[in-house]
């Protein structure tokens, strides 16, 4: 099977402010059910925020440069790191998490290697939306949390898969 990759399809109003991303945010939508064609033609009529890009059971969907400043987490995070979202299945269906999750674990050990040149994997370089809530308090938002809960998975258990996969990327 040949590894996805992200398909570019930029919304027409992004902030144009350049970004020098230390890592990524990860999210998951809070619309279940819609794959992230849905989510980028919400995000083309509405821009107050966004995200660069969103990963479903389809597709990697870029919808916005990885070196422009997105608005998906709060400040300082925005300024320093891309943001991914998960779509999730309109019901309970570990079918359609397990294949975005190990899709986004892919996207995520490419994102670290062909975008941010990073070998390592750590805390500070791949957080979570509820960690920046923790961190920075300028956000209320608590994905992928309960997402992963929902499916037996942890965050922790996350990071570990993409320096896995990372890594094998690496010898490549």
């Amino acid at each position: 099977m040949n590894p996805r990759q992200f398909k570019k399809q930029f919304i027409s109003d992004s902030t144009k402010i350049p970004l020098k991303p230390v890592g990524i945010v990860l999210h998951d939508t809070a619309t279940p059910g819609a794959p992230a064609r849905n989510e980028w033609n919400f995000f083309e009529h509405h821009t107050a925020t966004n995200a660069h890009a969103f990963i479903d059971d389809v597709e990697d969907l870029q919808i916005v440069p990885w070196n422009i400043k997105c608005w998906h987490c709060g400040e300082p995070a925005n300024s320093m790191f891309i943001g991914v979202e998960m779509c999730v299945p309109k019901t309970h269906n570990p079918v359609f998490f397990n294949t975005v999750y190990w899709a986004t674990v892919d996207a995520f050990a490419r994102l670290y290697r062909y975008v941010l040149n990073i070998k390592t994997v750590t805390k500070d370089n791949l957080m979570t939306h509820d960690e920046v809530r923790v961190k920075w308090k300028d956000t209320s938002h608590t994905d992928p949390t309960s997402y992963f809960k929902e499916y037996g998975k942890t965050i922790e258990q996350f990071r570990t898969d993409v320096q896995f996969s990372l890594d094998k990327k690496w010898t490549i």
